[in-house]
């Protein structure tokens, strides 16, 4: 008995969870799952994130020639097949992906270029920076090693 206690309880947090987070993610009415091969970032949502996530995001939608030169080392590019950091933040029509949302080393990736660029640091030297940093990580492909 305890035990369809505790299946049906965990089932409802489940559900629960999936529905705020749809809130969150996503406009259910417009079906954005459909559109998109991860849940879009709802404005909503980007004002909830931490500030230094926010200036990632921030910085990808007004940067996204420079950051399309940086690759991601989260294994994002194995694993859903992004091909730069800017992949991580923006879709390719300008909608925020919430990948970058809950990943700590996609928004480095982005305020490192981001610092690295305001210091007149070379994107090559960045990227060297990075490939040591996070050494043993993951690679994207037509990146330097």
């Amino acid at each position: 008995m305890r035990r369809r206690q505790f299946f049906a309880s965990s089932l409802i947090v489940s559900l629960s969870s999936f529905g705020l987070g749809t809130r969150l993610f996503a406009q259910p009415s417009q079906r954005l799952y459909d559109k998109y091969p991860e849940p879009p970032l709802s404005q909503e949502a980007l004002k909830n994130l931490p500030p230094a996530f926010q200036e990632a995001y921030l910085f990808a939608k007004t940067n996204p020639k420079l950051l399309k030169q940086f690759p991601c080392y989260c294994g994002c590019g194995q694993s859903v097949g992004h091909r730069s950091n800017l992949d991580c933040f923006v879709f390719a029509d300008g909608v925020y992906n919430s990948h970058g949302s809950r990943c700590d080393v996609c928004v480095d990736v982005a305020l490192t270029a981001k610092h690295n660029g305001h210091l007149g640091i070379p994107i090559q030297t960045s990227i060297k920076q990075l490939n040591l940093k996070y050494k043993g990580a993951p690679r994207m492909l037509g990146f330097p090693a």
